[in-house]
């Protein structure tokens, strides 16, 4: 996804379910900065893990462009 440097970054977040578990989406960890300031591209990563520690994960691009 692009974004417009110098403004302000909202992370859209993300869901997570499990068909034993339900809702995992409170449990989701994010990693990852982006630095609207400066031009370029920055890695979102979304990690989560059920009961039974199957871990699940997902990078989201985020590309500052001016």
């Amino acid at each position: 996804m692009n974004h417009e440097a110098g403004t302000t970054f909202t992370d859209q977040g993300a869901t997570a379910t499990d068909s034993v578990d339900g809702d995992l989406t409170d449990m989701i960890s994010v990693t990852g900065v982006v630095d609207t300031s400066k031009v370029g591209s920055y890695n979102n990563t979304y990690e989560v893990s059920d009961g039974e520690g199957n871990i699940s994960s997902v990078t989201r691009r985020v590309t500052v462009v001016d």
